[in-house]
């Protein structure tokens, strides 16, 4: 999973591990989120954006159904729960972005595809706090 302006950073960043996210943007552009991934077979990089990362959540949300395994029903959960908070990640990001902190002219982050959503939410949660008091320290200086 990931957040950027585009395929096109990727392309300027380095490949990632099998089955990172990334999260990243620059000045020019707005975020948004993508999974990144080398196909364990061909060695090649293969890049799903938020739109078909959507649309998959759809699909296997309305699949996952009673008689589904509870590891299936796990991994559903899982995956729901990861995409959600990227989302959060890219609009936190976004707002740092847009307020013009300086640490957030551009940015990227990473996650491997099996952390848990804890950790997207703690890197989330401590970006809030650091936009508040970005925005308190703004309003001081005016």
């Amino acid at each position: 999973l990931a957040a950027a302006p585009g395929p096109d950073t990727v392309a300027q960043t380095s490949t990632p591990a099998v089955g990172s996210a990334v999260a990243s943007a620059s000045p020019s552009a707005t975020g948004m989120f993508w999974l990144e991934s080398l196909s364990p077979t061909t060695g090649l990089r293969q890049v799903h954006h938020a739109q078909e990362l959507l649309d998959f959540q759809t699909t296997v949300t309305l699949s996952n159904d009673r008689t589904s395994s509870q590891a299936v029903q796990q991994a559903v959960e899982t995956f729901n729960a990861q995409l959600a908070w990227l989302r959060a990640l890219v609009s936190v990001l976004e707002q740092l972005h847009e307020s013009g902190h300086f640490d957030f002219r551009t940015y990227r982050h990473e996650f491997p595809m099996d952390c848990p959503p804890d950790t997207i939410i703690d890197v989330v949660e401590g970006l809030k706090v650091r936009h508040t008091a970005w925005l308190a320290h703004q309003q001081r200086v005016r």
